[in-house]
């Protein structure tokens, strides 16, 4: 009889002598074995788990199959189907929500955005109004002067008195206002 080798793909049987069945089998460093034919086709069958024809990825398919066999492998081909239109659904599903997660993260950026320029314009407006306060309390505390202090003040500020000799109290004040935003 001719001689064929078979294969283990268990990466710890490599290069080991193992008791599968009522047989011991050494394999080799690169986990084949070498035996008769008739041993190795009853064992792959036995042992389609573990064990496969060197020569081919899988182990033939025997035609020698039972009927309980049969349809256990119809039974496991149509649970494959299903497990295999799941795993697309669940693609599908995956795809979709990546693509409504990237449309919130546009949304968000897009309100960061918003918020940034509003931010921007808030503290635009903030620094406004704190110069319109200033000037304000500036006019204020004017107010309560005389003219001859506006005059003395126009002196300190170094403002020539010609801007200043003809104009009236609030003229003063407003001149003063305008020099202090120099």
């Amino acid at each position: 009889m001719s001689k064929v080798k078979i294969k283990t793909s268990i990466g710890a049987f490599w290069g080991k002598c193992i008791s599968i069945g009522d047989k011991d089998i050494e394999f080799d460093n690169l986990g084949c074995v070498e035996m008769e034919e008739a041993k190795a086709k009853e064992l792959v069958k036995t042992h389609s788990d573990i064990l496969i024809f060197a020569d081919s990825e899988r182990s033939p398919i025997n035609s020698n199959l039972d009927k309980g066999d049969t349809k256990q492998y119809e039974k496991l081909a149509s649970e494959l189907t299903i497990c295999k239109q799941k795993n697309e659904e669940l693609k599908n599903s995956i795809k979709l929500l990546k693509e409504d997660n990237d449309a919130w993260k546009a949304e968000v950026d897009k309100y960061k955005k918003d918020s940034e320029a509003f931010e921007f314009d808030l503290s635009e407006y903030k620094s406004q109004s704190e110069k319109i306060q200033k000037e304000l309390n500036l006019k204020i505390g004017l107010l309560g002067k005389t003219t001859k202090e506006l005059v003395d003040f126009c002196i300190d500020l170094k403002i020539s008195e010609d801007k200043y000799k003809s104009l009236s109290k609030e003229q003063i004040i407003d001149l003063i206002i305008e020099d202090s935003k120099k």
